[in-house]
Order: C-alpha cells, then sequence, then structure tokens
C-alpha cells in the first residue's frame, strides 16, 4: 500500500509535524480532557444502531463540543461539500452521546494546515436523513450520489467514477 512508500511517510511526518506546532495543535495537545480516535455506537429513534469512530472530539470552558476530522486531501482539491455528510454523522454521534445541542465540526486539512469549521444545530434533519440512508442500504436500494465524481480526490479507486 501507499504507507509502505517512503516518501508518502516522510510527508506525513512533516504534516503532523507541522500540524502539532501550530496554535490549534498545542491547544489539542494541552488538553486533558480531548478523546482521540473515539469509537462510538449509537442507536436512533427507529432502533438502528450505528457505529463509527471520530478521529478526535472535546469540550470547551463554555461546554462547547468541538469534533475534529483529520484529512490529508488538499482543501481545494475537495468538492464544495464533499465531507459534510461525514461530518453531521459525527455531530449527531456526539451530540446523542452527550445531548449538548450545538457542536461545532472541524477539518483539519493536515497538508496545508488549514481548517474548515462549522456550527451544527439541527440534529433533527441530521438525523433523518441518517435514518433514511440506513434504510435504504439495509433495503439494497442506495445509489451512489455522483455529482462530483469529476473533481472527486477519490475517483482514482472509485468503482462508480466513469
Amino acid at each position: 500500500g501507499a504507507w509502505r512508500n517512503k516518501e508518502i511517510r516522510e510527508n506525513l511526518k512533516k504534516w503532523l509535524s507541522d500540524f502539532a506546532a501550530s496554535q490549534f495543535g498545542q491547544k489539542l495537545i494541552n488538553n486533558p480532557g480531548i478523546k482521540r480516535e473515539q469509537d462510538f455506537r449509537i442507536r436512533l429513534n427507529n432502533n438502528t444502531a450505528l457505529a463509527g469512530s471520530i478521529d478526535a472530539y472535546y469540550r470547551d470552558s463554555q461546554n462547547l463540543y468541538h469534533v475534529i476530522d483529520y484529512k490529508i486531501t488538499l482543501s481545494r482539491k475537495a468538492p464544495p461539500g464533499l465531507y459534510d455528510s461525514q461530518l453531521d454523522f459525527y455531530a449527531l454521534a456526539v451530540n446523542e452521546l452527550t445531548h449538548c445541542g450545538k457542536i461545532n465540526v472541524i477539518i483539519a486539512f493536515l497538508r496545508e494546515n488549514n481548517f474548515a469549521e462549522r456550527i451544527i444545530t439541527d440534529f433533527d434533519s441530521i438525523r433523518e436523513r441518517v435514518i433514511n440512508a440506513s434504510k435504504n442500504c439495509a433495503s439494497g436500494s442506495y445509489e451512489p450520489n455522483t455529482k462530483n465524481c469529476a473533481s472527486c480526490p477519490f475517483k482514482k479507486g472509485c468503482i462508480y467514477h466513469e
């Protein structure tokens, strides 16, 4: 795989070192309450059980939760909204576990030491989308979303890319 390539490993080491030295990286390193590589299981109101793993999350001194997802793709190569559903799902999971009602989601683009963030409060609509998607997947009627294929950074290995 790609991680056996020394150049790729060296690049990743540099990106992680630069991130760790950044103001945001230092804030995370010095946060004793941060949860890293946090596995979760949630059960939604239709009794759908879902599981995943969040790169990191923490609660700040104002009781706002922050969910962080690390990416090695370049932000300019990611189509707008590419990671929105993933981060919505993570925010829903943290909200289900904490009942906090408001979550700041952050994408950390490690290659550029760049961040994108947004506040999520509408967990009812996210819950409904997740329930519908899980029902469609379970019934076998889940259609891939191919509208961003042309600009997707993962198109090389994707079975849906034409």
